[in-house]
């Protein structure tokens, strides 16, 4: 066994078997066999069973003439208790031409700003709920932020975008985001530009996720 996987191995025996101390395995009597689990442990039937709720919701910012930008922030308020986790974001427009949304035009996600959610989701498990919105405690709120530099340096997603001499229809969906959220902690969801627009146009953001409650020491904000 390597050096890491029996480095690996040990800590799990120790956790295990509330053990402290050098060479866990000796400690114990008899010997320990691994297991691999063959099955998704993620199956969406299964979350249920472990308190997560698979939810999808929306927003519909708009970029102002020679104002501001718009930004839909998502949030988890304080003392929600709950975490919430994003899986996957889809930015959907008409992207504006190059003469109406001028500068460095970027998609981002980054952690600025924070609001008071508007909480109400579409649950993807119908054993929840019937078919209408249903409550979650993480939600998006509209913000208008002004402009913008480069956001790619500090940014959990970035990516450039490119308007040409027409309005063309514009879709950008990114997968496997993994953003966790603890209470009073949020994320910006923009399609802005180093430049204000000419003209006043509105894009959409959805979102994917699951939200669960939360174990006391997952709460913790630790420095690093």
């Amino acid at each position: 066994m390597a050096d890491i996987t029996q480095g690996r191995y040990q800590q799990l025996v120790k956790k295990v078997f509330g053990l402290k101390g050098g060479d866990a395995t000796r400690q114990v009597l008899n010997p320990v066999q691994t297991s691999y689990e063959l099955q998704d442990t993620y199956r969406p039937e299964d979350r249920a069973s472990r308190g997560e709720r698979v939810f999808g919701m929306g927003a519909t910012p708009s970029n102002v003439a020679a104002t501001s930008f718009g930004a839909a922030n998502f949030c988890n308020p304080a003392g929600s208790g709950k975490i919430c986790v994003i899986k996957r974001a889809t930015w959907s427009l008409l992207l504006p031409t190059a003469a109406n949304q001028p500068g460095v035009t970027f998609l981002s996600i980054g952690a600025q700003g924070f609001g008071t959610p508007s909480t109400t989701a579409f649950l993807k498990d119908t054993r929840w709920t019937a078919f209408g919105g249903a409550k979650t405690s993480s939600g998006f709120v509209i913000q208008a932020v002004g402009t913008f530099g480069s956001q790619a340096p500090i940014s959990t997603y970035y990516v450039a975008v490119f308007p040409g001499a027409a309005t063309v229809p514009f879709i950008h969906q990114v997968d496997n985001l993994d953003m966790v959220l603890v209470p009073n902690s949020s994320f910006n969801f923009l399609f802005a530009s180093d430049t204000n627009p000419v003209g006043t146009y509105t894009w959409n953001i959805h979102v994917e996720g699951y939200e669960r409650v939360g174990d006391p020491n997952e709460l913790l904000s630790v420095a690093a």
